[in-house]
């Protein structure tokens, strides 16, 4: 139970980290498209991919939570 919870936790930290790099580049995507770099449309399609993605993570961290809990 002790490896299981160990290596959950460690999962969870990486998805953490992925969600937060995920932010950084939306923030670095809306700065791109402030400065007249993007178009609307690009920015729209960029930023919908990263949403998307970044909801897979928080859906896997609350799914890994569960797990650890059950454990």
């Amino acid at each position: 139970r002790k490896d299981l919870r160990t290596n959950n936790k460690l999962q969870i930290r990486q998805v953490e980290m992925e969600t937060s790099k995920i932010d950084q580049q939306i923030d670095e995507l809306m700065n791109k498209f402030l400065a007249d770099k993007l178009s609307d449309d690009d920015y729209k399609k960029m930023k919908a991919k990263l949403l998307n993605k970044r909801q897979e993570l928080t859906e896997r961290t609350d799914s890994l939570s569960k797990a650890d809990e059950d454990i």
